[in-house]
């Protein structure tokens, strides 16, 4: 795809002539304004002529236009374009390896990671001594064809499109991609923040695009060391094993490239588990929007892949209705959400899958909590303090987290505030020690309404600030049409009916997206008050 409209950034005269000036280039000359209008002050052809002017015309710029003259009429993009084709050329006849490394850059997208490091240039020049690769980045940076920022490199987009289009024309093709896929593989011991998780992806794209499918796939599937501070009471620092899916569930900031990526290679996968994990990144990765209804069908797609294989896989098909389930309390649809959790827990009381008995015994609880049901409530919160008593160390962070959040909300619904804040307390600190994002957004939603039930009205608007700005960050429409009507539901009590009205609107809004009925019909019955 012809990048001519990227926009291009134009500098004064003033500016070319001393730019040129450091490379003793003479420019007083009217030459020199003759070639600034021909490029309209471009910035990328500026960087490249000095170098081309300096290094192959002797220093001068009135040789250099008599060769090199562009034809009027000719529009800047195209002119740049040809000067971008002719630097190429004529890199490849006087320095061959720095040629051969900025065509093989063409490999790298430079788009949610923006540059790479040197190691990540290096390694393209398979074959070659180091030293030899370094001076070739230093050609190409002297020659304005590559830019360094941080000590790091990228390429001009312009500059990009003609290095894909050699490169795709070369043999290079695949082993570019596949060397600078194993490079950002490798890159990181552990991955634990944003910046290392969007490196460490960029590997699908480099086997996607050879293509090599079943590579592409470990990039998603495979579980890499993680370095965080547990959430468990003696605070101890220990390595977890998580997929890049399951590390933006925590950060919530790569979802929509994790979302193209799986609709991506899901065609291509034959693997019935792996197809199956796929199925789960992805629900979870839609969730974390808010698209609900399309996370439980892919939590449905997932439990098919596996039932088409020889053996039943108890353990993410528990995975896969579990988290349907409390997709369902999400809409507010509990009783099918109820219908779910039983067998969930049956099932994993039968293989013993000792972390799912702690997990379906707090939502369990909750759930028969927003029926009504408080004997069955408070059995389940029995069961859950016995069962994680003893298999704590059976449970991962998302369990630990969310556990205390159900528990405030059961405890909400008992009317014991103190019991529900102290678990709401509890949950939002274990959420930013693990950087579940999003759970600390919705567990300040709930710290609001706790407030407002107890008529802490400005503690409450202090909790509902702080949440809706986590959770329009990240996007969340299910979380934030709840942060929404609880706000809506503080200003009503308050005699603000403006703003009330206002963000119930929201709510209703954000609720039909989602296809929610009965949070809507919760809203409406709040609005009639």
């Amino acid at each position: 795809q012809r990048e001519a409209l990227y926009p291009l950034e134009r500098l004064s005269l003033e500016a070319w002539q001393e730019y040129f000036q450091q490379k003793a280039i003479d420019t007083n000359t009217s030459v020199l304004g003759e070639i600034h209008q021909a490029y309209q002050g471009n910035a990328l052809a500026m960087k490249m002529l000095r170098s081309r002017i300096a290094d192959d015309y002797d220093h001068s710029i009135a040789d250099y236009w008599t060769s090199n003259r562009t034809q009027e009429g000719v529009v800047v993009e195209q002119a740049i374009e040809n000067l971008i084709i002719e630097q190429f050329n004529r890199l490849q006849e006087v320095c061959p390896t720095a040629y051969q490394l900025l065509y093989r850059m063409g490999c790298f997208r430079f788009q949610d990671v923006p540059t790479v490091p040197r190691e990540g240039l290096l390694c393209l020049l398979w074959g070659i001594v180091e030293h030899e690769g370094v001076k070739a980045i230093r050609d190409l940076g002297d020659r304005g064809l590559v830019e360094r920022v941080n000590r790091e490199y990228k390429l001009h987009p312009l500059i990009r499109q003609e290095a894909v289009k050699r490169l795709q024309d070369s043999e290079d093709w695949e082993q570019a991609n596949r060397t600078a896929a194993e490079f950002w593989r490798n890159l990181f011991e552990y991955v634990d923040n944003i910046n290392q998780l969007k490196q460490s992806f960029e590997a699908f794209h480099h086997y996607f695009a050879i293509p090599d499918d079943e590579c592409a796939v470990e990039i998603i599937v495979e579980s890499r060391k993680a370095n965080w501070i547990s959430p468990y009471p003696f605070q101890l620092k220990w390595y977890k094993q998580e997929t890049l899916c399951e590390l933006n569930r925590r950060l919530g900031l790569y979802t929509h490239q994790i979302i193209t990526a799986v609709r991506k290679i899901l065609p291509h996968t034959e693997n019935l588990c792996n197809k199956a994990i796929l199925y789960v990144s992805l629900s979870e990765s839609v969730w974390i929007l808010g698209d609900i209804r399309e996370a439980i069908k892919f939590y449905q797609q997932a439990r098919e892949a596996l039932s088409q294989g020889e053996n039943r896989d108890v353990k993410l098909d528990c995975i896969a209705r579990f988290s349907q389930a409390i997709c369902y309390l999400e809409l507010g649809e509990i009783e099918e959400a109820l219908d779910i959790l039983n067998p969930v827990y049956e099932d994993a009381r039968q293989h013993n899958i000792y972390f799912y008995l702690v997990e379906t015994s707090f939502a369990l609880a909750a759930t028969y909590s927003y029926l009504g049901n408080t004997a069955q409530a408070q059995l389940w919160i029995n069961k859950h303090k016995e069962y994680y008593q003893q298999y704590w160390d059976n449970i991962g962070d998302w369990a630990i987290v969310q556990q205390s959040y159900f528990l405030g909300e059961t405890y909400k619904i008992f009317q014991d505030y103190s019991q529900s804040k102290i678990a709401y307390q509890q949950s939002l600190e274990d959420a930013e020690k693990t950087q579940y994002v999003q759970v600390k957004g919705k567990v300040l939603t709930r710290l609001a309404e706790l407030c407002r039930l107890q008529k802490k009205y400005k503690d409450a608007c202090k909790y509902h600030t702080q949440s809706i700005e986590i959770l329009e960050k990240l996007g969340a429409k299910c979380d934030l049409a709840e942060a929404y009507y609880q706000l809506g539901l503080t200003y009503q009590e308050t005699g603000e009916l403006a703003q009330s009205q206002d963000y119930f609107k929201r709510a209703i809004e954000l609720w039909e997206k989602i296809n929610a009925p009965k949070q809507v019909a919760r809203v409406r019955e709040s609005i009639k008050k």
